[in-house]
């Protein structure tokens, strides 16, 4: 199914719409029986709160993404080794693209984060309830699927990638999505954080460390003659300027 020049497949459908279904849910319980909310996520199954029983499928999917087996599409998967297909380039014309997207990267991070230090400052300063972070933080994960499915500005107006295959900060988006939960003090939520903040980690040092394996003038798996199917709406891009 086409939504304007985006090709939409049943998984991305069964993403976007999934989280979307979840935020708004939450939000409406928020907004209308926030103590029902409250009951339903400290309920007990086999004696175990269900909250804690998210939050370890929640860190057992986040800690696949460290994993090579659970990386399987090339948007996040380039990264390994099984995945790169050489090309024959000059190194240098390598580091030079790649010094280009870490600086555009660099950029839309630093905006990033001046829309969450905002959010951070009316939390603290309205003091708002921590559901209003978790509808929060699942908004931005609506967002993510968005970005992946729909629409990204990173790729249209920052990063000027041509899909996600081809996507500097692809495994960006869990720490983003995450980050919000650092306003609530608990093991739960910074435990969440901290993975997330090391699948970012694995992320740039290995693009440090092999830069050609991001880029398709080096990577030939990432060049569209060779792409299983699309990931988002692809443009042609000089990723040079």
């Amino acid at each position: 199914m086409k939504f304007g020049s985006y090709l939409l497949t049943k998984d991305k459908i069964i993403k976007i719409s999934g989280r979307l279904a979840i935020f708004v849910a939450c939000l409406l319980l928020v907004i209308f029986n926030k103590s029902g909310l409250n009951n339903f996520f400290t309920a007990r199954i086999l004696g175990v709160e269900l909250f804690k029983w998210i939050w370890f499928a929640f860190i057992i999917w986040l800690v696949g993404r460290l994993l090579p087996k659970k990386n399987e599409k090339m948007a996040s998967g380039k990264r390994w080794k099984r995945n790169f297909s050489r090309e024959s380039v000059d190194k240098k014309n390598i580091m030079v693209i790649a010094r280009q997207t870490t600086l555009r990267a660099y950029k839309s991070q630093w905006l990033y984060l001046l829309f969450l230090f905002g959010f951070y400052f009316a939390y603290f300063i309205f003091q708002l309830n921590i559901w209003l972070v978790i509808v929060f933080t699942l908004a931005a994960a609506v967002l993510d699927a968005w970005c992946v499915s729909i629409w990204c500005p990173f790729r249209s107006w920052l990063i000027r990638n041509k899909c996600c295959n081809n996507c500097r900060i692809f495994n960006w988006g869990y720490i983003m999505v995450s980050l919000p939960l650092l306003v609530i003090p608990s093991f739960w939520t910074y435990s969440i954080v901290f993975v997330a903040l090391l699948i970012f980690i694995q992320w740039e040092y290995l693009h440090f460390k092999h830069p050609e394996r991001f880029y398709e003038i080096s990577n030939r798996n990432l060049r569209c003659s060779n792409c299983p199917g699309r990931t988002g709406f692809c443009r042609k891009v000089d990723v040079s300027k």
